[in-house]
């Protein structure tokens, strides 16, 4: 601040930890001033020139208090006067009257007049591990303190402006939750005096705050707020985590050393884990993060400002790309204030809390300050202090308001622009210049100025390749300066016109040597595993210039030069495949899925070789096929997975093949399939309709057109008859080109149906072709998962040497299935006990791909088997598939072949399932001409008296209630039969039906192959086998 006579000699050395802007209010009138939190006093400023108006020192100060008979907006502060001991006092309003009570009582020590000791109580705090910790709580003028009862030092303080009510827990002895953070969030203590611990609370904070503390009976018991502790973030779907990144948290007042925690990243909130029992420390919500600090000294550590609390410091061997999903993920959740600064925000340059957005009067002095500084301030201070003010989303006062007295903003935007970017900065306010930028571009008038500011694309450029060379910087400023350049390339402000943006996107693309140099700086930093920062910030440059819907408003000619020259460095984008940043694997997605949509086909073709070289086939096969999330973030990189593997496989017969190692034939056909899955999500990668933009803006055009015709005529009918003698001004008309959008080139493109694929992955299905549930997926997913961490593990061992996936010996094996026999592509159980379940003329859904392999597949097994279950199981296969395609199989060539095994067959089940096979061989007519040939008739005539031995013949359904003869009244059977013995002498004639004689021919029939033979009635003696009656009769006995 500048020098003044009214500045206190002894405060030479103070620096401003907090101002606010206020009003002050004296018998003279209300004059604008800051109020100024100092290390050494109380100061107040004139917000226009920055003056000093009035300092003293917390020596010379009595107290500072809200007004009892003012307002709620109403403060008083008591002070010394010059040259005496008396009283003297001012008031003042504000807006956040809490704010400022509670950082000047933070330095009441430091009064003339001794505050009161504060009220103490020991008491036991309910700690995140489940224990219960010894603590001492003191009420303390500016909210309740928390002390360590050994060391007594300050472990926290729960400002009274932060404490949204006490609750009383009911089954807890003098249980109490302080209810704090804007979020609902329970810090439990318990302390044997209850009562007056609540009453000190109330009283310190309507005295000195002039708040009211509610209290209230829980509702909950005390497991629930244990449960429910993190308030409206305790559900599992804001503490389930998508990334997570090990860090060290130091800078805390509760540990002397660095402790070990997993930072989390959910859709909502910032999670701080214990690594040994994954327990959750503290939850910070995404909406609450104001800025991330990078440490230009310590490449490790980082801090995380909130609106809320003090910053918090972690160290991460990973820092950039822990801060580069941060980033993504805060503004995901819709903060688009967050920024990446070199040093932490200094709270004495900003005129009011984080929590709160200024006024438009602090924006505009802001602003006017940048071009017009007050004396004694540099441009640096005066640029520092528009960034504190500002939110890095842009201006929330950037149009010019209606009123005769209005003040035009966009002059003092323009004004702003031009002297930023015309000052030569250097050491570390270049950052600091590109967040100003930022800030000013991302309206509407910054935005345009870009081409209607003489001069400024050019200088922009300049200051930007400046920033980019220099030497030591690690992405830090690189990351500014590309970020400035992508809010003129993408419009940050509401209702933008798309022909400025196309504009911006001309003048930015027009220097291929710029363009050049951008995708040398971001190949080195990809090729090194440095600068995640920059990475990501390139990676929306890119977005914004080659990818749908953005690149619809980028110039033909500046797109096809621009894919080219990225398209050369398609193996950097594999790598970035690996990046533990979800935020970068989005980009370099989008990025891919548009060089192989839009480039050539040669190129096209490449980038598939590389995604099986990289094997960035199995990672996206991850991540499409096992993302289950409800957040946001997730869902788009999901989708987009699906995306990258239909153009990859395309046209692509090695990847196919792969699939085919990877998925069973049954999964994979539903590729072809024609229907349509159920539609359970929305497009989250093209979320903007240029069209639609581009012809509102055409019709809204037309309409101010018309709107000027009818106010031409009715300024025409008012004006002066005296004013129509002479000529007609004429105003001259700017010829608007329309807006003219780029269209999309698709030269690859999925006709796969994808979709359904997905949605039948998830599904359990058994089927002849599909044996599919939650184990087999789960063996899909642990193949993957050995297969990616083996091969990154193979490319860190090479070193800086390229290796290669070897996709052609990938294969994925189903343990689960292992003892379900299979032929082809098909499930021998599955494909019987599907049609043993069709009755009637039911007719299967199973459409059998390539019948004449998977029926020659059958026959093969069947022939080499010995087994009779599996011989019959063959069959019943082969009666089943050419049953249903015997058009396509065409007529058999071993019929000869089946019909002798029929009549030499000795078991009953290969008997019937090779009759219900020949039944099926007829359905085709050269088929019917080798069963004749084969003397087939007489076989299968023999075999018609035994329809009744069926194996598989249903029972009567009344079977119970039929008559049936006793077996004292039963006829015994017609004496026939004659059979040899042993001893060649005739036997007989007997009855098949007759218990002794039946059971000495089945005795004969376990011979068949002796050469014994058997005759009717004595007249013609034929060998055993031959006699389909008796053998097979008394082989039912047997």
């Amino acid at each position: 601040m500048s020098n003044n006579p009214n500045a206190c000699p002894q405060m030479k050395e103070n620096q401003d930890l907090a101002c606010f802007h206020v009003t002050k209010l004296s018998w003279k009138g209300k004059y604008k001033r800051i109020f100024s939190i100092g290390t050494q006093g109380i100061t107040t400023y004139n917000p226009q020139t920055l003056e000093i108006t009035n300092q003293w020192l917390y020596s010379d100060f009595f107290n500072i208090l809200p007004n009892p008979k003012g307002g709620p907006q109403e403060l008083i502060i008591q002070m010394k006067k010059v040259g005496g001991n008396k009283k003297d006092q001012m008031k003042f309003a504000s807006d956040h009257r809490a704010d400022i009570l509670t950082e000047a009582l933070r330095f009441q020590h430091q009064f003339a007049e001794t505050p009161r000791t504060p009220a103490r109580f020991n008491a036991f705090k309910q700690h995140w591990s489940d224990t219960r910790k010894n603590v001492v709580l003191a009420v303390n003028s500016a909210g309740l303190c928390q002390f360590d009862p050994v060391s007594n030092s300050l472990l926290c303080t729960y400002d009274y402006k932060d404490i949204e009510c006490l609750l009383l827990i009911p089954d807890l002895p003098g249980g109490i939750s302080v209810v704090c953070g804007g979020f609902g969030r329970n810090h439990i203590f318990a302390t044997q005096d209850q009562d007056n611990l609540i009453k000190a609370i109330k009283e310190a904070a309507q005295h000195y705050i002039g708040l009211q503390i509610r209290v209230h009976q829980s509702q909950s018991t005390y497991e629930q707020l244990l449960i429910n502790k993190f308030g409206k973030y305790s559900g599992d779907e804001h503490l389930t985590s998508h990334s997570e990144f090990p860090v060290a948290k130091t800078r805390t007042p509760r540990h002397k050393e660095p402790v070990r925690r997993l930072l989390c990243l959910s859709e909502t909130c910032l999670i701080e884990r214990d690594p040994a029992t994954y327990h959750a420390v503290s939850v910070k919500p995404l909406c609450d993060v104001f800025s991330m600090t990078r440490d230009p000294a310590n490449p490790q550590l980082v801090a995380i400002e909130s609106v809320r609390g003090p910053p918090r410091y972690y160290t991460s061997t990973d820092r950039d790309a822990l801060i580069a999903s941060v980033l993504d993920g805060v503004r995901a959740s819709g903060n688009r204030d967050v920024c990446v600064k070199r040093a932490p925000i200094d709270r004495g340059l900003r005129f009011g809390p984080l929590s709160t957005p200024l006024s438009e009067e602090v924006e505009s002095q802001c602003l006017r300050h940048l071009y017009q500084q007050p004396p004694g301030v540099t441009f640096a201070q005066a640029v520092a202090r528009f960034n504190a003010n500002v939110p890095y989303s842009g201006l929330l006062h950037a149009v010019t308001q209606d009123g005769f007295f209005s003040e035009n903003k966009e002059r003092l935007i323009t004004q702003a622009l031009s002297a930023l970017i015309h000052h030569d900065g250097g050491g570390g306010s270049v950052e600091a210049e590109f967040h100003a930028l930022r800030r000013l571009v991302a309206s509407r008038a910054g935005f345009s100025a870009f081409t209607d500011l003489s001069g400024m694309r050019e200088t922009l450029g300049r200051k930007v390749v400046a920033a980019l060379r220099r030497a030591d910087d690690d992405g830090g400023v690189g990351h500014a300066a590309i970020d400035t350049i992508n809010s003129l390339m993408q419009p940050m402000h509401d209702n933008y016109d798309l022909k400025q943006e196309q504009l911006n996107k001309s003048s930015i693309m027009s220097s291929k040597k710029f363009l050049e140099s951008l995708l040398d700086i971001f190949e080195a930093h990809v090729l090194k595993g440095t600068g995640a920062l920059f990475i990501s910030a390139m990676l929306d440059f890119l977005t914004f210039a080659l990818c749908a819907p953005y690149s619809e408003t980028t110039e033909g000619g500046h797109f096809d030069t621009l894919l080219i020259m990225t398209a050369a460095r398609g193996r950097a984008f594999f790598k970035l495949f690996q990046h533990p940043s979800t935020a970068i694997l989005k980009g370099a997605g989008l990025v891919m899925r548009s060089i192989v949509e839009e480039a050539e086909p040669e190129v096209a073709a490449r980038m598939q070789a590389l995604s099986l070289a990289e094997a960035a086939l199995p990672a996206h096969l991850h991540t499409a096929l096992f993302t289950q999330s409800a957040d946001g973030r997730m869902l788009v990189n999901r989708q987009l997975s699906r995306h990258l593997i239909g153009l990859w496989v395309t046209d692509n017969q090695v990847a196919m093949t792969l699939l085919r190692r990877i998925f069973p034939q049954g999964l994979l056909s539903y590729l072809d399939s024609t229907e349509e899955p159920p539609r359970d999500d929305i497009d989250r990668l093209n979320t903007r309709d240029n069209l639609k933009l581009a012809t509102d803006q055409e019709n809204q055009r037309s309409a101010n057109q018309q709107w000027r015709a009818v106010e031409r005529q009715i300024e025409n009918f008012l004006v002066h008859w005296r004013s129509r003698i002479g000529f007609q001004k004429k105003q001259p008309q700017k010829e608007e080109k329309p807006i003219v959008l780029r269209k999309r080139r698709q030269r690859v493109k999925s006709e796969a149906n994808w979709a359904m694929f997905y949605y039948q992955f998830c599904k359990d299905h058994t089927k002849p072709n599909l044996l599919w549930n939650y184990r087999t997926r789960e063996e899909l997913r642990e193949a993957l998962d050995n297969e990616l961490r083996a091969f990154n593990s193979d490319k860190d061992l090479s070193g800086k040497k390229q290796i290669s996936w070897n996709h052609e010996e990938f294969q994925v094996i189903f343990p689960s299935l292992a003892e379900e026999i299979k032929i082809g592509d098909y499930f021998l159980r599955v494909l019987l006990e599907e049609d043993d379940k069709l009755t009637g003329d039911e007719e299967s859904t199973l459409v059998i791909s390539q019948s004449f392999q998977f029926f020659n597949d059958l026959y093969h097994r069947f022939l080499l088997t010995q087994k009779v279950n599996m011989k019959c199981m063959c069959l019943h296969a082969m009666t089943i598939v050419y049953g249903r395609c015997h058009a396509e199989i065409g007529p058999f060539g071993d019929t000869r072949y089946i019909v002798s095994m029929l009549e030499r067959t000795t078991d009953k089940l290969e008997r019937d399932r090779l009759m219900l096979f020949l039944s099926r061989l007829v359905l085709n007519k050269e088929n019917v001409k080798e069963i004749l040939d084969a003397n087939g008739v007489k076989i299968i005539i023999d075999f018609v008296t035994l329809a009744h031995l069926h194996i598989s013949r249903a029972h009567t359904p009344m079977q119970s209630n039929i008559l049936e003869a006793s077996p004292d009244m039963r006829r015994p059977g017609e004496k026939e039969w004659y059979y040899g013995s042993s001893a060649k002498e005739k036997c007989g004639p007997s009855a098949l039906t007759s218990s002794r004689s039946s059971s000495k021919m089945a005795a004969l029939i376990r011979t068949l192959g002796s050469g014994r033979r058997a005759s009717r009635a004595g007249n013609l003696w034929l060998p055993c086998r031959s006699c389909a009656g008796p053998c097979w009769l008394l082989a039912k006995r047997c």
